[in-house]
Parts: C-alpha cells; structure tokens; sequence
C-alpha cells in the first residue's frame, strides 16, 4: 500500500541518523507522521521489511564473528598443529567466506534501500537478484556434519583447542552462544525468506531449501557409512569382507535392531542390522569401544533370500495382475527349508552359494518386520533392474512335471523350434505356437540331445546308447515310427559332444601354462552346468545363476531360481586370452560392463573364455525371431522345476 497523499515517499534516511538497530521497529525509526499516514496494513508490512533487512545485517555479523574471532586467531596461532591446522579450518568452517561474500552483497543492498526511502515500497526485486547466488549454502549445508564431526573430535584431543574453545564463547562478542549456535545459522537463515517478496523468489528458495536437503542427507548418509566403516570389527580367524563401505554411491537404506531370539526362547540378545544398497550387514554394538563386531558374514543381496511368515496378510495389491505376468517370465524362487519358529515376528536370513548359512532373527512388532521385508524386497528388486544384462522367456510350463522330468535340452530351426529329452522319450515344440511339446520318439532315460542341422539329424543318448535319426522321420502321431529309422552309432556311452571339442580351463597359452596368474574366479555357488555368450560366461547351480564378464571376472549379474539346470548352451571354441586382468570384490561398486555392485572372481575353474566371433550379441524384439546364420547357436535354454526357459541378453531401451 502506497503512502496517503501529501506525504513524499522519496524523504531519505541520510538525514535520520545511522541506520536501524536490530531489533528496532520501523514506527520507532521514522518521525511520527509518517507513521500516521500509513495504514495498519502497511505498518505491518514495513515491519516485515525492516526485520528482513535488520536480520540479513546481524546474519552477516555472525559471520563475521567466524571469520574474526575464530578462523583468524586459530590460522595465526599454533593451537592448531601447522601440518593439519588449513585442513582442520576448511573442515570446520568449510566455505563461510563466500557465504559472507554473497550476503554482504544482499546486506549492502538492503541498507541502501533503506537509507533512501522511509516507507520501503519494495525488496523483492533486491532479493531476486541475490538468491540465485545462494548456491554457497547448498554446498555449506551438506558439509556441515563433517564440520561438527571434526570440531569435537579436536576439541577432545587437544587441550589448547579446548581451552580456546571455552574462552572465546565466554567473549561478549559470542552472546553467550557455543560455537555450534553460529555454525548452524547458513542453514536456517536461508528458510527465513523476505514475507512480502516476488512469488518467483519463494520458488527460487525452496529449490535451495530442498536441494540444501537433499545434498545434507547424501552428505550425512556418506559420513555415517565412513564412520561405520572405521568401527567395524570381524572376528579373530574370520575372512575379512571389504564391504567398500566409503565408495561414492554407496547408500544406507535401513537399519535397527533384531533379536537373535523371539518370545520366551531366552537368549533375547540384540543384533544392530544394516540394508546397505549391494549388502546386508548383522553386527553386535561393542558400546565402551564404540566398535561394531560382525556378527555374521554380510549377505550380497543378490545372494540374499529373506522369509517371514505374514500372521495378517493384507489384500493384494493392485499391480498383482503386472508381477504375476512378470514373474511367470522368471525362475521359480528358491525353495529353502526354514527352521520354524514360534513367538514374535520371526524374519528369516538365507546366504545362497557356497558360503551358505541361515539366521533367524525377530522383529518386535509385525509392523517392524514388514518394514524389514518391504525395504529388502525393493532394493533386490532396484538391483534387478539396474544389473538386467540378460532376461529370461518361458517356452513351456506345468508340462514336464513328476517322473517325467526334462534331463536336456537343444534348440534348432534358428531358435523356432527345441527338442526336449526326458525319461521317457523326446518331446517336440514349436516355441513359435502356443502349443504344449509333443512326444515324438518313445525312448527311456534320454539324457543327452543335439540336433545337426546340416545333416538334419537328431542324436540322442538313450540307456546308454547313441542313436542317430532323421529329422524328416519325426511323426508326432506316432512316436514309435521314426525309430524304425533309427540307427545306433555307439553303446555304452554316458557323454557325447557333437561339433567342436571344448577345453575347460583356466586361462593357459599355446603350451597349456596358465598365461594370467593373477587371474582366478572363485564362483560363489557350486556350478553344475556353464554356459558362455561373449563377453559373459553364464555358470548355473541349483539356487542361482552367476554371470560374469569374461575378461576381468566381474560380477554381473545373479538370477535366483530353484532346482536350475541349464539344458542347452552351443559354446564357441576356445581361444588363448592375453588381456590384463584385475581383482574385484564381491560387494564392489558399479563397472561399466554392468551396473551391479558386485565384482568379485569367483570358481577355481573358467573356460578359456574369449572367443574368435564377435562382441555383444545382436538384440532382437521378438525373443523367437531367427537368429543370423554364425558358429553354433546363441540360445541358451535352462530349467526351473517345471518352467523351461530361455536366457537371452536384454534389449537396451531406447533413450527417450
């Protein structure tokens, strides 16, 4: 509101004396009339300015107490010792001089408003100028808990500085504030925006607000992961585990405490458990050392199965129609026999592989250990997402159930068709129908298969006999017919290999010597079958797949599944590999072949693993679509109970 006529709003302050006090009302700092020839709406809004502007003055003061009586007096003296007295400064006070650069600006500004008119009309357009600058506040907020952090652990160290410490706040320039008090103001100064200002101006501040909230809590989710990783402590005799606890990116994601017994089992001592993003940590508190002992080994999440059993299970919910289609798309989960328990809320660990252990341990309310489950469950499936290089298609389901179990697998026809051998006899589908297989040879324990395309024969392993039959001769009418062309080739065999021999080994030279010494993979399962699409090597066990990158032995991803077998995979032929190669970690965080926090090698053997054709395999949309004509057949095919699947390296999404 503008001022009543007769009166001229341009009377300047030059001649009303030094500027207002802090804490001095506007109706107390102008002469009576002016008072009087506003309305009460426009006193109040004078008082709204004249408190921005005296706040933005003692704001800058404060400062400048930091900069005078603090850093100065501790960089020109040896309380600090010289060799870390800057870095201590910097960490303490980190960037206060450009803060003090930035709000001298708006002070300087404000005072000029101020002293030239007696009725400010407006700041707004003063403030729009100065707050795109308050970035140094971003960077001074997300930084401040190191700052504290090293503040009192000199001031518990050192007496000089402790001494120091209590003489300067007893100063009357301190205002009987602690140090801490005046730390702290960069971070609530910038919530305390100007009430009348521009609404653009308000926005430009809540984005600091919220970008100050943002970079403080990743600055304090780092420092907690730093100091955690200085106060852990493994057993004496126990592997160490780099958890890679302080690398950039690494995430806090939940933590609390879990019984190691529920209801009134007795020994009701308490774990502290950590949800990192890649792991999960138990830990008992050594609280007069301030030291965490491990308490067992940490659990990669994708090695990682949790159970709990749901006492109040709530409806379903809405987008259980969207994971029923993705998981039938997926292995069957991995079926773990769980010690029951009884009393409590009992959430059950599962380590899978070959460091295998379970560990139960109780929540204290049904809607902590949801809360447990919920926060894990997500995070493996953020991983899931993040380390997706190949996927999995369901080509048949519920069909080779009971005693006639699948033993093997081989695809044909550029990937339209497969052929399945089982225990009693070998099924026939075509994985471009909707069709279930049909049997085709009534044979007994069919334990091997393979089809040779260019002569177009089927070869089978059948009670200990090979056996060779056209392809044309397969009658799905009647399976009997096509063995009158049968013809036998080899008996008593318990392994054949059609095409080119593979050599199974770790990497060696032409003279059969290991050609990378510092080069060997420790598979964290047990493999019973491998496979291998450049630059990965596929390795199955019956809980997990484990996929790695082939020249650095980098994890890359983890697909769980129970009863896995791998039924189908045409390696290329090996070849001697001279590439560098590295150590990784298990809990390691992201490579660029892939975006999973593992990286660790794993298995005392590997195939000779780079082979003569070329990179990454080419993607398709259609997961049936033929395949180009190259050595061998890129389809991989596996078993999960009575899913047969198909492995296949994801389609990259395009970028919008």
């Amino acid at each position: 509101m503008k001022p009543q006529p007769g009166l001229k709003k341009q009377i300047s302050r030059e001649s009303l004396g030094d500027l207002v006090e802090p804490g001095t009302l506007w109706i107390h700092s102008v002469p009576q009339a002016i008072v009087d020839s506003v309305s009460d709406a426009e006193k109040r809004r004078q008082e709204a300015i004249n408190e921005v502007i005296y706040t933005e003055r003692d704001f800058v003061r404060d400062m400048e107490y930091l900069r005078d009586l603090w850093i100065k007096p501790l960089r020109e003296s040896d309380i600090i010792p010289e060799p870390r007295r800057t870095q201590f400064l910097d960490q303490v006070f980190w960037n206060i001089h450009d803060i003090i650069a930035v709000n001298t600006r708006l002070r300087d500004a404000l005072n000029k408003r101020q002293k030239s008119y007696a009725v400010v009309e407006q700041i707004g357009d003063i403030l729009l100028d100065a707050v795109p600058h308050f970035g140094p506040f971003v960077s001074y907020g997300a930084h401040q808990l190191y700052g504290k952090y090293e503040f009192e652990k000199e001031k518990s160290s050192n007496p000089a500085f402790a001494q120091f410490v209590e003489e300067t706040e007893r100063r009357p320039e301190s205002r009987k504030l602690e140090l801490n008090g005046y730390l702290t103001k960069p971070t609530t100064r910038l919530a305390r925006p100007d009430k009348t200002e521009l609404p653009k101006v308000v926005e430009i501040v809540k984005g600091f607000l919220n970008e100050v909230n943002t970079e403080t809590g990743k600055a304090e989710n780092r420092f907690n992961l730093l100091q955690l990783h200085q106060q852990l402590v493994f057993r004496q005799g126990e592997e160490v585990v780099d958890l890679r606890l302080p690398e950039e990116g690494r995430e806090l994601v939940y933590k609390g405490p879990l019984k190691k017994r529920g209801g009134s089992q007795g020994d009701s001592a308490e774990l502290i458990v950590f949800l990192f993003d890649h792991a999960l940590l138990m830990v008992k508190q050594k609280s007069k050392l301030e030291q965490y002992k491990v308490y067992r080994r940490p659990i990669p999440l994708e090695l990682l199965l949790v159970s709990a059993p749901d006492e109040y299970p709530t409806a379903k919910p809405a987008n259980a129609r969207q994971k029923a289609l993705l998981l039938k798309n997926m292995p069957h989960a991995p079926v773990i026999p769980v010690k029951e328990s009884k009393g409590g809320f009992s959430i059950t660990f599962v380590h899978l592989g070959r460091k295998y252990y379970q560990m139960t341990l109780w929540a204290s309310t049904y809607v902590g250990q949801r809360k447990w489950v919920e926060h894990i469950l997500k995070q493996q499936e953020i991983m899931r997402d993040r380390c997706q290089i190949f996927e999995t298609v369901t080509l048949s389901e519920g069909f080779f159930v009971g005693p006639n179990r699948i033993n093997c697998a081989a695809p044909f026809d550029q990937g339209r068709r497969a052929v399945y051998g089982t225990a009693d006899g070998v099924y026939l589908s075509n994985l471009w129908e909707n069709r279930e297989p049909t049997k085709v040879l009534a044979l007994l324990d069919v334990t091997q298969i393979d089809v040779l395309e260019d002569y177009q024969l089927l070869i089978v392993l059948s009670e200990g006999q090979v056996l060779t039959v056209p392809l044309e001769a397969l009658d799905p009418r009647d399976p009997l017919a096509a063995l009158r062309r049968a013809k036998r080739i080899a008996s008593h065999i318990s392994f054949f290999k059609a095409g080119v021999c593979l050599e199974f080994a770790f990497y060696v030279n032409k003279t059969g010597w290991r050609s990378r010494k510092d080069f060997m993979v420790y598979w964290e399962g047990v493999p019973t079958g491998f496979a291998l699409q450049f630059p990965y090597v596929l390795a199955f066990e019956p809980t997990f797949v484990e996929i790695r990158h082939v020249q650095t032995g980098a994890m890359s991803q983890i697909i769980q599944g129970n009863n896995l077998r791998c039924l189908f995979a045409d390696t290329p032929p090996s070849t001697t590999n001279s590439a560098a190669g590295a150590q990784f970690n298990p809990y390691q965080q992201a490579y660029p072949q892939s975006a999973n926090p593992y990286a660790r090698q794993s298995m005392q053997s590997v195939q000779s693993l780079q082979s003569s054709h070329n990179g990454y395999a080419a993607q398709y949309s259609n997961p049936y679509q033929p395949r180009p004509t190259t050595y061998g057949r890129e389809e991989i095919l596996m078993v999960s109970d009575d899913r047969i699947m198909r492995l296949q390296m994801r389609i990259p999404s395009l970028p919008q």
